[in-house]
């Protein structure tokens, strides 16, 4: 009986002793994986928050350079207008400049806002352009100077449309600071 038990003893204990560092191997194998898989999706999270704010930062700064795209459109459809008389079909061309541009902006605001705004310099342009087409914006008030407060309700087709430039220049400035101020910290 002695001996028996001393020969399963002898033979068991490398056994055992192998089976006890199998069983270890595994555990530390389990933590090793379920940290790589912890790993591996704030990984996968941090790649789609990146993804996801340089697809919406790509997608502003499109949507600022089509605005200016479309001031210069308004810009280039008000100097040919003829307010007095408002059926020519340079009027015609404007107020349909000025519905695409409304259209366009319609779908693009909160893109161009980051939130739906009150009031925007921009409509402020359009509606005027409409009001110049049918003569009834002036083109430049001769009360008011460049350099003069800017209210928006008072304003002449071309004060709109340099308040509505200096809105989209601002834009474009404000997007292109905070896109460099998010690089600098992955830079260094």
């Amino acid at each position: 009986n002695e001996g028996v038990v001393s020969a399963l003893m002898t033979g068991g204990m490398p056994v055992l002793a192998a089976l006890l560092t199998l069983l270890v191997a595994q555990w530390f194998n389990t933590k090793s994986r379920a940290k790589q898989v912890e790993e591996r999706r704030t990984e996968r999270r941090d790649n789609d928050r990146e993804w996801y704010r340089r697809t919406l930062f790509e997608k502003r700064l499109a949507a600022v350079q089509e605005a200016y795209a479309w001031l210069q459109k308004i810009k280039e459809a008000i100097d040919n207008a003829n307010p007095n008389d408002p059926q020519s079909e340079a009027n015609d061309v404007l107020r349909k400049t000025a519905r695409e541009a409304r259209e366009w902006y319609d779908n693009n605001t909160i893109f161009f806002h980051d939130e739906l705004p009150e009031g925007s310099l921009f409509i402020g342009l359009i509606n005027s352009s409409f009001g110049y087409s049918y003569g009834r914006t002036p083109l430049k008030n001769p009360l008011k100077n460049t350099e003069d407060e800017l209210d928006v309700d008072e304003l002449d087709v071309l004060h709109q449309y340099l308040a509505a430039k200096t809105m989209i220049t601002e834009r474009a400035r404000k997007l292109l600071e905070l896109e460099s101020e998010h690089q600098q910290p992955n830079d260094q």
